[in-house]
């Protein structure tokens, strides 16, 4: 995973709301072919009693302009402060089999900022992975490794004081399932992660364990037939802590979430709302919180 800030803010943004976009990809709902989307956070207002969303961008938010080729490929991604001045952008290049393989991140003035450099097996699967600085100096790399079960270790290391330290090994099954992910910091193992999965590769289950503290964390998932979650619930001491429900309309976008505590009381209610152009692609996303406006979310889409 790509680690730079502005990537990750537009990734979260996009996720939350529509299951079928991913950071390299994008699967339009309708007939058309997407060529472009403009996304930005808009603040929610109240005019005679009427929601509408205001003109101006929210405080210090960004907007984005995310690029895509004929075959749903994420090809670039602009960055835009409040003054539609140029921040960051994002050049995305693929292989013949369409594997990410190479991500170059240019400051506002065109010169390289960073970049990552992907390889990927006659399977497909990343195999190695180095993200870059502008003068070529190593940031972090992920490689692969096997285990004498022939299980897939994927082991990331971060550049601390001048070195690389391993961070990360994850580790998966022969259904590239991740079964297990073991953290560490300056060499030390911080959190240890199991993971189980249905056979359609859903994450059913994960028992977090901290070396110091005595309890295991689990946490389980529930998914409907169409594999979007359903249900999380957050277990300690065979206590469930917290639990959330998750609803989705009849185009798998997210459209409700509902928090519960240790008492079975609600917490939280959010409430997604979307407007929706003529190929049933959302160009609106209104946030709830507690039935209160939070946040409106605005795609404008080009199509082929």
């Amino acid at each position: 995973m790509m680690k730079f800030l502005l990537v990750v803010l537009i990734v979260a943004l996009t996720v939350c709301c529509q299951k079928n976009m991913d950071e390299d990809h994008l699967a339009a709902v309708g007939n058309r072919k997407i060529k472009m989307v403009m996304e930005s956070v808009h603040d929610p207002i109240i005019r005679a009693g009427q929601f509408e969303s205001s003109q101006k961008l929210s405080k210090n938010s960004f907007f984005y302009e995310s690029y895509f080729d004929n075959k749903g490929r994420l090809v670039s991604r602009n960055t835009f402060n409040l003054k539609a001045v140029l921040v960051s952008k994002i050049v995305f290049h693929y292989d013949k089999h369409g594997n990410n393989v190479e991500s170059l991140v240019y400051h506002s003035d065109g010169s390289l900022s960073s970049k990552s450099v992907r390889k990927f097996d006659s399977l497909n699967r990343l195999v190695e992975l180095h993200e870059l600085d502008a003068f070529e100096k190593i940031i972090s790399k992920k490689v692969t490794t096997h285990d004498s079960l022939g299980q897939r270790i994927f082991t990331t290391y971060e550049r601390i004081n001048s070195r690389l330290v391993k961070s990360l090994e994850s580790i998966f099954d022969n259904n590239e399932n991740n079964v297990a992910n073991y953290y560490f910091s300056n060499g030390t193992l911080t959190l240890k992660e199991t993971q189980t999965h249905d056979i359609t590769g859903n994450l059913l289950e994960t028992i977090q364990y901290y070396p110091l503290e005595g309890t295991p964390t689990i946490i389980r998932f529930k998914f409907d037939e169409q594999n979007n979650k359903v249900e999380e619930a957050v277990l300690k001491n065979n206590l469930v802590t917290t639990k959330t429900i998750y609803r989705y309309d009849s185009k798998n976008n997210l459209t409700e979430t509902f928090r519960y505590g240790v008492q079975g009381t609600l917490e939280a209610h959010h409430r997604y709302v979307f407007e929706f152009d003529a190929d049933s692609n959302w160009t609106k996303q209104i946030d709830l919180f507690n039935d209160r406006p939070t946040s409106v979310l605005v795609r404008r889409i080009e199509y082929y």
